[in-house]
């Protein structure tokens, strides 16, 4: 059976269910059903103990080639989308756009010769020696999408080597964790596909605070919420796009307020967003991050 097909696992699992209640057994399911035929089936029974997440995934992964119950990435994906201005799934993806002369053309969604930070797991580092005698890498990114071959030509090799390889035991020579990463470079596309020349490598942080995304609170009183406030606000949250959410607070003249997500995300961190907007929200009002 084919591994990187999963597809082939579950039909031949299928298949065999399916025969054994056609009654077409082969010879192994035959005498493994014969006591003393030295032919078993040994199925072990659950303990009732869960695997350890990364354990089981690793698991699925050896046995199927892709990742079922969850993807390792999945706690640091606010960390990456930090990270990156692409997913690895947008570097093949096209996009209709209009050319100069009016028609409707295609062209692809990450611009290619252009330095861009991408940002995920490192999976695999294949080592190369140039015609010089020098090491240089081509090394496997992979985020929850994609995966993509970055080129590591030896000047870059030598400088972030270590940084690729992770923590690594002493004792086994072997990577202790996921690596995971940013890089900055540029993309190139040919006849032989698409790879990335990597320019720079940074260990992505991951700890409690960039786990998640921020939220900046908005509190306005009521007297302030005008149709042009509104839409002094929605500008100031597109000049500081990011990715922290923003929940808007509306006080009333009792004292009751309302809650409301604003279907947009911020860089909560912008000190000058926060100047800016208490200007619209007023002595009463303020803006927070928590």
């Amino acid at each position: 059976i084919d591994k990187s097909n999963p597809e082939n696992i579950l039909d031949s699992a299928a298949k065999r269910q399916r025969d054994k209640a056609s009654g077409q057994i082969s010879m192994f399911d035959l005498f493994s059903e014969v006591e003393g035929s030295g032919f078993t089936e040994d199925f072990p029974d659950p303990d009732g103990v869960e695997w350890e997440r990364r354990f089981k995934l690793s698991q699925e992964y050896d046995v199927l080639g892709i990742y079922v119950s969850d993807h390792p990435l999945t706690p640091y994906a606010y960390a990456l989308s930090l990270a990156r201005d692409y997913e690895l799934v947008d570097i093949d993806a096209t996009e209709e756009y209009r050319a100069p002369d009016g028609g409707i053309k295609e062209r692809f969604k990450v611009p290619e010769g252009e330095n861009i930070r991408l940002s995920g797991m490192v999976t695999n580092i294949q080592k190369r020696i140039t015609k010089n005698g020098d090491p240089m890498a081509i090394v496997t990114l992979e985020d929850m999408e994609g995966e993509l071959s970055l080129v590591l030509f030896p000047k870059a090799y030598k400088k972030y080597a270590s940084t690729l390889a992770g923590s690594v035991d002493p004792e086994t020579g072997e990577t202790q964790g996921d690596v995971i990463v940013g890089v900055f470079g540029k993309l190139e596309r040919s006849d032989r596909g698409t790879q990335f020349i990597c320019s720079g490598v940074t260990p992505i942080e991951l700890n409690e605070t960039n786990k998640r995304p921020r939220v900046l609170e908005i509190q306005i009183p009521v007297s302030k919420f005008s149709r042009s406030n509104y839409e002094m606000l929605g500008q100031i949250f597109n000049k500081y796009r990011g990715n922290d959410c923003v929940e808007l607070r509306i006080e009333s003249t009792q004292g009751d307020v309302m809650h409301m997500e604003i279907a947009t995300r911020v860089d909560a961190r912008n000190m000058a967003m926060i100047t800016e907007l208490s200007y619209v929200l007023g002595e009463k009002g303020f803006a927070h991050v928590v």
